[in-house]
């Protein structure tokens, strides 16, 4: 079994992943729930000097959902912001979480003052902190998005921090720099172990019907699976110029995205908008896709492979540019509709039946993919319709309820011939799994020459 054990600014840490400052690690029940899934440590939700950033908005979540033809994307807009208490209070939930929990805890600070940030360090410390995270970059309201001279900034604030505590310091740096680069060299010359690569990108979306401005009315934070490349590519640069440790952020949504992080040079690897999708649950996911990878691949240890493309990077001269293949057009292309339904009903084809008056030929359509539409048509949440390009014009085509209306006639006109009892020819074939499915299975398998059993001689009974 793979050892995931990881060496993290002096830490050890039982697993690489790492819970990001938020929400899901204000307390020490949520904290504990991160241990419990297999996080290695934890970065507490940020304590805020300013006291209106210790209070949320709501809603202050979105999600945006975007489609470009047949292919669609998501992106997590949120406007959380720090922790609603204050240093005192704070630096309290960080020592009850180092008393009661045995995963590296690991508080977060954003202040305005020299003082500010001077007496959370030191507080922190004297709480039995592991390590300290120094939020420089939070999308809201941090240095980086308060103008004057950012990155001159975010070095003497580093400088002051450093001289006043002796904890392992994590510099959390902003995508938004002049030079990412620069600015990670600096703060190590400065002191500190580790940099987290990156915070969220700010942003701001706008409503073009009521021309204002989304919730919650100004810059927010975004981020989503769209995100992982651009951290990917700095990492990459980052790694083997630099000794201090990284903590690689944003757009992780599979075990996949860790093993790529770490192939770049990270060190460990920070989640959050994915447990906000999937739950608590999602960390041990990602802990067992790295194990299974690791063994597949024979990897004792993370740093067997960690930074092992960064070699493979090909510069701008080096990139081989001849034409090894001929791009062919698809002659049959699948519609959005179509490509986006679960179960690939021919969409077109049914609406296109259906448009002519011909019912008993778009019922064969609907029914062609499986035999359960009759349901289906009533809980599914038809994504074909999110994917229908008609909405880039006006509205969508309404298909779920054309598919209603279609089988709702055919319940009255052409019902579904429901399969008698079974003949027996000596042989049973047990299906274990889900009842929708085995019964799926059990409508195609009377006509081959195996007997189908299950648990009764009969598929259906009314009543």
């Amino acid at each position: 079994m793979p050892d995931l054990r990881t060496r993290y600014v002096g830490l050890e840490l039982e697993t690489p992943i790492v819970v990001a400052s938020s929400g899901l690690t204000e307390t020490v029940e949520k904290m504990r729930l991160c241990q419990e899934h297999g996080a290695g440590a934890v970065v507490v939700k940020s304590y805020a000097e300013e006291e209106v950033m210790r209070s949320s908005p709501t809603p202050r979540y979105r999600i945006l959902r975007r489609r470009l033809g047949g292919e669609g994307s998501v992106t997590f807009i949120s406007y959380e912001q720090a922790s609603k208490f204050d240093i005192e209070r704070y630096a309290q939930e960080v020592a009850d979480a180092k008393a009661k929990l045995r995963i590296k805890v690991i508080p977060s600070i954003l202040c305005v003052t020299d003082e500010g940030w001077v007496k959370a360090a030191q507080l922190l410390e004297e709480a039995g902190a592991d390590a300290l995270e120094i939020n420089t970059s939070c999308p809201h309201g941090s240095i980086t998005f308060r103008g004057k001279r950012v990155e001159e900034t975010i070095f003497r604030t580093v400088r002051l921090i450093r001289e006043a505590v002796s904890l392992p310091i994590v510099v959390k740096v902003s995508s938004m720099l002049t030079s990412p680069i620069g600015v990670v060299k600096e703060v190590e010359r400065i002191g500190v172990q580790g940099v987290t690569i990156f915070n969220r990108m700010t942003a701001l979306d706008v409503n073009v019907h009521t021309e204002e401005i989304e919730m919650p009315g100004g810059y927010t934070g975004h981020g989503g699976p769209w995100a992982i490349q651009y951290p990917l590519r700095w990492i990459s640069q980052i790694y083997p110029e630099v000794k201090l440790d990284i903590a690689a952020s944003g757009g992780v949504s599979c075990w996949e995205d860790v093993v790529r992080y770490i192939l770049v040079g990270a060190t460990v690897v920070q989640v959050c908008t994915a447990i906000f999708f999937n739950g608590y649950g999602f960390i041990e996911e990602l802990v067992r896709g790295l194990e299974r990878h690791m063994e597949e691949k024979g990897y004792a240890r993370p740093e067997d492979f960690r930074g092992k493309v960064v070699g493979k990077i090909l510069g701008m001269y080096e990139i081989d540019r001849r034409h090894r293949f001929d791009a062919k057009i698809d002659p049959s292309p699948t519609a959005p509709c179509k490509f986006a339904c679960p179960v690939k009903v021919p969409v077109q084809a049914f609406i296109h039946y259906l448009s002519k008056g011909e019912f008993a030929k778009a019922l064969e359509m609907i029914r062609s993919v499986d035999p359960f539409q009759s349901v289906l048509a009533r809980v599914c949440y038809h994504p074909c319709e999110d994917a229908c390009t008609r909405g880039d014009m006006d509205e969508p085509i309404a298909i779920m309820a054309l598919k209603r209306f279609v089988l709702e006639w055919g319940e009255r006109n052409l019902p579904q011939e429901v399969p008698g009892p079974l003949p027996r020819r000596g042989r049973r074939w047990p299906w274990l799994g889900p009842a929708p499915q085995g019964s799926q299975w059990l409508t195609t398998w009377p006509r081959r020459d195996i007997g189908s059993w299950y648990t009764r001689p009969f598929l259906y009974r009314e009543g």
